[in-house]
């Protein structure tokens, strides 16, 4: 890729400074020989004058040589440089290597969109290592964890049940899949994920807001993806026989203490982990910190 670039530079380079050149030296030329040619060059040739037209010996050796008067033969078919034609013809040439030269940006700011894509991502610092610690995690827990919820939340989400996702999931997160989900429902679908596989991982950033963690990961898994009809598992979208290879940026949230532990509303104990709680004695939604991994946010990278 680095030698792309530097090949590309390189082409550019010349191409500004030929086209540049060039311009200069034609339209420096044109305009030597037209103050020149105003005299009588540009009016003979302009009016179509019998003098010029008629080749005639008397119109043009009677005067200076032909070099000197830039004087040509109408039968030759040469284009000499004082001619307006000439210059276009360099401002046509020096047209075409500047689109050449544009081409070559375009190309240059493509290989530097990949170059920045696919650089390998920062090493975590002391302090993002050391805010793990606090919360009793490091890297590689981070790791287990956030490919452990990404299957549980693919699952859930295959067999139209997010509810059995709901404490690895943020309430944001877990309100916008239930209302995909009854759609999916309602239309007698069912997106169809299995054989989850993971391929790798890597914690991108950790910081920290109001006692709690945010954790950046990038998240490398395949399996299979498609849509089915449900009245007939027959395959609507996708390939059954083909697996997907894909890559995410998944955000999670980590606090350090699970803080409630029973229902407000009816004082019931709470044994289910996460964020987004229900209680199953009275129904009431419960929003409380969570020391588990839990996704608030999900961003495709790259799939294929």
């Amino acid at each position: 890729m680095r030698n792309s670039k530097t090949l590309l530079i390189t082409v550019s380079t010349i191409i500004i400074l030929l086209g540049s050149v060039l311009l200069f030296s034609l339209a420096k030329d044109y305009n030597i020989k037209k103050a020149s040619a105003d005299s009588g060059f540009d009016s003979s040739w302009d009016s179509g004058g019998s003098d010029w037209d008629s080749g005639s010996s008397s119109s043009w050796d009677s005067g200076s040589s032909w070099s000197s008067d830039r004087s040509k033969s109408k039968n030759n078919s040469a284009i000499t440089c004082d001619s307006p034609i000439c210059l276009l013809y360099g401002v046509l040439l020096v047209g075409v290597l500047v689109t050449i030269e544009a081409c070559c940006a375009i190309a240059y700011i493509s290989i530097s969109k990949d170059e920045k894509k696919n650089a390998p991502p920062k090493e975590l610092d002391d302090n993002q290592k050391n805010l793990l610690k606090e919360y009793g995690y490091d890297e590689n827990k981070v790791k287990e964890e956030a490919y452990d919820a990404y299957v549980k939340i693919q699952e859930a989400w295959s067999n139209n049940d997010i509810e059995k996702a709901r404490s690895y999931l943020s309430d944001t997160l877990f309100n916008q899949y239930k209302s995909q989900i009854m759609g999916l429902i309602a239309k007698k679908q069912r997106n169809a994920m299995s054989d989850f596989y993971y391929v790798d991982s890597k914690v991108l950033s950790v910081t920290e807001e109001n006692n709690s963690l945010i954790i950046d990961v990038k998240l490398s898994v395949s399996c299979y993806d498609y849509l089915i009809d449900t009245t007939d598992d027959k395959v609507i979208r996708g390939d059954a026989s083909q697996k997907n290879y894909y890559v995410y940026k998944l955000s999670f949230l980590l606090s350090k203490d699970n803080n409630i532990n029973r229902c407000p509303n009816c004082n019931a104990e709470i044994e289910d982990i996460g964020s987004s709680i229900v209680c199953k004695y009275c129904g009431a939604n419960i929003e409380r910190k969570s020391n588990n991994l839990v996704l608030n946010r999900k961003e495709m990278i790259e799939q294929h």
